[in-house]
């Protein structure tokens, strides 16, 4: 149907970065979503919750969470695998609006009840869980609570594995466990990390940028140099592609 078509059609100018398109085209799937199944029901909840993200990505952080927290009411109880993942992302784009505005521990509870419904449909061994846990760990990060966040850590880094996100979440692990000056963990993550990872890639330079800042607080120097050298040169091999 046409509501559709323009719902996919917002997709694409999502992918392209096309975004003030895609506002718009969602925006004309929500209306008709209202006009053909009603302000209710759950199609209408789905589009309102696609366009409160598009807001955020445009830096509409009040019209953003208008969006979402209407789409949420409308969405109403998460009795469905289906609706437990889109209550799951609205849930992370408020907390990612929260994080914008300032307000860490609001957004620390919003990604708290992502990871909640996550884990209430797909247990813990699941790449939607251990991204809310990923979620969690660099909030905790950003408010100073290292241990806490590395504890979360471990948890996204258990839960991922064999995933394409393992290597981050390994990242994260070495640099949460370097900030909290456990060395010699922190190298084994990363190392770890590196090894896991494509290369060359943003994600190998990134890794290899960490593991030279552990090297740095060991003084161990031409360590330092061998690995900012690496990184550089992959970032330029990227850069070629």
């Amino acid at each position: 149907n046409t509501a559709n078509s323009y719902s996919m059609l917002a997709k694409f100018h999502e992918e392209g970065q096309n975004l003030e398109e895609a506002k718009k085209v969602i925006s004309k799937a929500v209306m008709i979503y209202v006009k053909m199944t009603g302000p209710s029901s759950y199609e209408t909840g789905r589009e309102l919750i696609k366009l409160g993200s598009i807001n955020y990505k445009l830096k509409d952080i009040s019209t953003s969470i208008d969006c979402m927290k209407k789409g949420i009411a409308v969405i109403g109880k998460p009795d469905t695998k289906e609706k437990g993942v889109l209550l799951g992302k609205a849930y992370q784009v408020l907390a990612c609006n929260a994080e914008s505005d300032g307000k860490l521990e609001e957004a620390f509870m919003w990604y708290k009840d992502s990871l909640l419904l996550y884990k209430s449909f797909f247990g813990e061994n699941n790449s939607l869980t251990a991204s809310a846990y990923n979620n969690l760990a660099i909030n905790l990060s950003s408010q100073g609570k290292i241990s806490e966040a590395i504890a979360f850590q471990e948890k996204a880094v258990l839960n991922s594995f064999g995933s394409s996100n393992y290597p981050n979440f390994l990242n994260t692990l070495g640099f949460l466990y370097s900030k909290n000056k456990e060395l010699e963990k922190a190298l084994k993550f990363l190392e770890t990390a590196f090894q896991k990872c494509e290369k060359p890639s943003s994600l190998a330079s990134s890794i290899l940028g960490n593991i030279a800042s552990v090297y740095f607080e060991k003084k161990e120097f031409e360590k330092v140099k061998t690995l900012q050298t690496k990184a550089l040169d992959f970032i330029l091999q990227i850069k070629k592609k």
